[in-house]
């Protein structure tokens, strides 16, 4: 048997082709489609040489059980990049993803990798790999770090500083008071899509954010009155030339620099006059960038965290303290399309609690 890991897996003129080109061209670009191409060419490159499986119809669950156990066997190869079970099994969901949509285009009839047969020697991977949420303490104190730093700014003649303070206070409270995900608020590597909100998405007014959410629709998510007045006071300094700004632009000065004509000369004192004067809008922080100020925020505040927050889980604590309140509270902020989908996601919550007042009860 030839290991995944030593397979190329370019396109190929087949059955197994055509219908993975057909599957991508029902996915948005980004790193979801690359992540897709690369799995299922890797795939059906291995149907072919070990099943000579050249078309969707002909794949089976015995043939998937087969592809379970490659994918196991590379996290014992040092060569291989699928190292750990949470990569086997997502390499094997987007195959089984592709079969499950190979079957409402109408290839198959059934999808062959959600089998026993096929999915049993898959490795078992912990269905709950970080269930971090912020809790209202950790949420207060971030926020207070945010507010220290503000504060300190204001003496610093550092204009470029005061504007880091006054934007990273911005973002936090933004991620701790809507219950939007780092990527519909930051850019995304390789998604033009997700560029980083910007000022016209945002009503302060009314507290509502326009989004471009999970399901690549656009959504209307609500701004809790906390994170209101940082974000006016942060626009105020910022002074964008147009609505068409981001709300959190990087600050990372040969970035900036690189958004101007090369004649122009500039300096940090002076860049975002010469973007003012040129109309041109500086670029968004990116997901990465949000994870490291918040890491930073939390290494540099006064208050100890058990552990470095994480964006994601400014939403996972907000929807907590809402759900605590009214389940269709938690809902309606999450925009879940389910209720069912709320009690999955606080279902460890809720019952940790069930029996705190049960203890009590039977004391």
């Amino acid at each position: 048997m030839v290991h995944l890991a030593q397979i190329d897996a370019p396109p190929r003129n087949d059955g197994l082709e055509k219908a993975i080109q057909d599957r991508l061209a029902d996915l948005d670009s980004g790193k979801y489609k690359r992540n897709n191409a690369h799995v299922l060419r890797l795939c059906a490159e291995w149907l072919r040489r070990e099943h000579d499986v050249n078309r969707v119809e002909e794949i089976t669950s015995q043939d998937l059980r087969q592809f379970a156990r490659a994918l196991r066997e590379c996290m014992d190869n040092e060569k291989s990049n699928i190292n750990a079970g949470s990569t086997v099994t997502q390499y094997y969901d987007y195959v089984a993803a592709w079969l499950g949509w190979a079957v409402r285009d109408q290839y198959l009839d059934r999808n062959p990798a959600r089998t026993e047969t096929a999915t049993e020697p898959l490795p078992e991977v912990s269905t709950d790999p970080d269930r971090q949420f912020w809790s209202d303490r950790e949420r207060e104190a971030i926020c207070a770090t945010t507010d220290q730093l503000v504060d300190v700014a204001l003496d610093n003649p550092d204009e470029q500083a005061r504007r880091q303070a006054y934007r990273d206070r911005a973002l936090v409270y933004l991620l701790a008071y809507s219950g939007c995900r780092g990527a519909e608020i930051a850019a995304v590597n390789d998604d033009e899509k997700r560029n980083g909100l910007r000022w016209r998405d945002l009503n302060l007014d009314d507290g509502i954010i326009s989004v471009y959410g999970k399901s690549r629709e656009w959504e209307e998510a609500p701004l809790f009155e906390p994170a209101i007045e940082p974000l006016r006071r942060w626009r105020q300094l910022l002074n964008p030339v147009g609505d068409d700004w981001p709300v959190l632009p990087t600050m990372h000065l040969p970035t900036l620099y690189g958004e101007l004509p090369t004649d122009v000369e500039t300096s940090p004192d002076t860049v975002w006059a010469d973007l003012r004067e040129h109309e041109l809008c500086p670029p968004s922080l990116g997901t990465d960038g949000v994870r490291r100020i918040v890491k930073r925020l939390c290494a540099d505040s006064q208050y100890e965290f058990a552990k470095p927050l994480k964006p994601h889980g400014a939403r996972r604590g907000l929807g907590d303290t809402l759900y605590q309140e009214q389940a269709e509270l938690a809902q309606d902020a999450l925009r879940h399309k389910s209720i069912e989908t709320t009690h999955e996601s606080y279902s460890e919550e809720r019952t940790r609690r069930v029996k705190e007042r049960g203890d009590e009860l039977f004391e």
